[in-house]
């Protein structure tokens, strides 16, 4: 089974022309996986430090709206986890601002993941325009802010980065408990 999950991922890698790419199925794992990439780079080996990250990356900046019961998963990694943003979502100058510090830092951000997710169990005919403008601007604006404040920054200091979006299989085959979630998720696809 792992080899055909080694092969898969092989596979994409090549045909998107990225340097690998982890066909995972839980939330969980992938965001291991994620937090453990942006820490070693391409070093795999450091791995075997953590939880102890003295030298290494170290930090991670992730949305308000975005904190949920996965945070463990990441913070058994050794990282510490940054929270911007508040309740309603994350603004255009809470990300500026956190671009403005990685730059006086002389950092820039290694790798974006994009993974909102707020949902509502309310049926779409009965849906607020409040509740679908919360659910929108969780899932799609903060989506789009981030890659466009983000991007700039690498495009203007010409760095190598990445960028990751992620969706939801229910983007594909809309669940009609969760149309709502299921159209945010679509848009970002």
């Amino acid at each position: 089974r792992h080899r055909l999950q080694r092969r898969v991922g092989e596979t994409i890698a090549q045909a998107t022309s990225n340097e690998g790419c982890y066909v995972r199925s839980g939330a969980a794992a992938g965001l291991v996986l994620a937090a453990a990439s942006c820490i070693t780079g391409a070093n795999k080996d450091l791995v075997q430090r953590f939880p102890d990250l003295t030298g290494l990356k170290d930090e991670i900046i992730v949305h308000k709206t975005h904190r949920n019961g996965y945070d463990y998963a990441v913070r058994q990694t050794g990282v510490k986890i940054v929270e911007i943003g508040d309740a309603s979502g994350t603004s255009r100058a809470d990300l500026e601002a956190i671009a403005r510090h990685l730059t006086e830092h002389q950092l820039l951000p290694d790798i974006l993941v994009n993974g909102a997710g707020v949902n509502s169990p309310t049926p779409f005919l009965e849906i607020t325009d409040d509740e679908w403008d919360r659910i929108m601007n969780v899932n799609l604006r903060g989506v789009r802010l981030a890659c466009q404040v983000f991007a700039a920054q690498l495009i203007a200091k010409q760095a190598p980065g990445s960028i990751i979006n992620i969706a939801s299989l229910s983007a594909i085959t809309p669940l009609s408990r969760v149309f709502t979630y299921s159209a945010s998720k679509a848009a970002v696809l």
